[in-house]
């Protein structure tokens, strides 16, 4: 059935490239320039865009106006089409002499970046290649590139070299860019075990980004996995404090009364316990299961009791 689905999907795409190209030629043919692709492109009209560019004579076509076109496909989601045009782009570009270094990185990443979206994680590889080959600086567009190639990894659970190129783009990238790639290599690590790697990756995500929620969360994760109940109830209660409206989910009780049982906190497992029947219903699976190790923690300390009372 999702095939079947996907093959309809693809039909009406199809279906929708030939309706606009019909459309395309349908119209007048008046005289247009290169530059009025680039121009139309610029101002986010760009089915306008691919009017010009179709009714103008392909001698008359130049390699900017090509990309552009490309980009205006791309963004009507149009990804044939893209493809084939930055395809065209960089033929032209070669032909013409026209096309820099620099721009056919760019060309190779717009086509990583499509094949990425279809889901052709292999191929979006082999473009980012193709990119960093061409690439000579090592600023944040490198950073970008490899970030997109460790994406395509950890979506072919590659781990290991997702975790290289996401360790590779982290010391490229700035701002928020970088803290994703921080956040990226930490999930990474903490999935095949190096639990301190991705701690020390976590908590160079500043308090402030919007990161940090997902950064805490996962910090608890760590140490709910390495039975470190202390870090585990000050990582909960931090996200609780901080990020209230990201902690109010159940499973974030549930971890609390794992973390409060470990440290034989008896006050805050039933003050825990109480609270939670207040707030969820009795119904919800983490619920179930935060009950089902109240009791048998209260059963414990209640044959604990009957075993020091019988000596």
């Amino acid at each position: 059935m999702k095939g079947a689905k996907q093959g309809m999907y693809k039909t009406i795409l199809s279906l929708f490239e030939v309706a606009i190209v019909a459309a395309v030629w349908a119209g007048s043919g008046s005289c247009q320039m290169p530059v009025d692709v680039e121009k139309a492109m610029a101002n986010k009209q760009y089915l306008a865009a691919l009017e010009i560019y179709e009714k103008m004579p392909r001698r008359r076509r130049t390699t900017s106006s090509a990309v552009a076109a490309a980009k205006s496909a791309w963004a009507l989601g149009l990804s044939n089409y893209a493809k084939e045009e930055f395809d065209r782009a960089i033929e032209l570009g070669e032909l013409k002499h026209d096309l820099t270094p620099l721009d056919k990185v760019r060309i190779f990443f717009s086509k990583a970046v499509i094949e990425f979206q279809s889901g052709n994680f292999n191929l979006c590889i082999e473009y980012c290649e193709s990119a960093l080959k061409l690439l000579n600086g090592e600023g944040p567009l490198k950073g970008q590139i490899l970030m997109l190639m460790g994406d395509s990894y950890l979506k072919l659970r590659k781990y290991a070299k997702a975790e290289k190129s996401y360790t590779a783009a982290v010391k490229r990238l700035n701002g928020e860019d970088k803290v994703d790639g921080l956040y990226a290599v930490a999930w990474v690590q903490y999935n095949i075990g190096k639990y301190e790697q991705a701690s020390r990756n976590l908590k160079k995500i500043p308090l402030y980004s919007v990161k940090s929620p997902l950064a805490i969360r996962l910090l608890a994760l760590i140490a709910l996995e390495k039975e470190d109940f202390e870090r585990l109830v000050f990582w909960l209660n931090k996200g609780k404090e901080q990020f209230p409206d990201e902690f109010l989910d159940s499973w974030v009780n549930y971890a609390l009364m794992i973390g409060y049982i470990g440290l034989d906190q008896k006050a805050e497992v039933a003050k825990l316990r109480k609270a939670t029947s207040e707030k969820y219903p009795s119904s919800d699976p983490w619920v179930i299961l935060l009950n089902a190790r109240a009791e048998e923690y209260e059963w414990e300390n209640v044959e604990r009791k009957a075993r020091l009372i019988v000596r």
